[in-house]
């Protein structure tokens, strides 16, 4: 359905503008007014910044945010304090 390629359009042109989205790490699906977005990206905040564009794209009913927050590797991610 040409609608939603569309939405799929638009949240990705979105999620682009936006310097806090790395939007390579996001694939982004639509049906029927629901966003599906999956990958994997460096924070919490990058996926709550994804989902807060999202849902600010006209014809967006709902977002599910599938997105989780890669490992980073032995040292933790930098926006978690480690524990000491």
């Amino acid at each position: 359905m040409r609608w939603n390629s569309d939405l799929v359009d638009n949240v990705s042109n979105e999620l682009f503008w936006d310097l806090k989205v790395d939007i390579d790490a996001i694939a982004v699906s639509a049906e029927a007014g629901t966003v599906t977005l999956r990958g994997a990206v460096g924070s919490l905040r990058e996926v709550r910044d994804a989902t807060r564009v999202t849902q600010c794209v006209i014809g967006v009913w709902r977002v599910d945010n599938q997105l989780t927050v890669r490992e980073m590797g032995g040292e933790g991610r930098g926006d978690v304090p480690q524990a000491s």
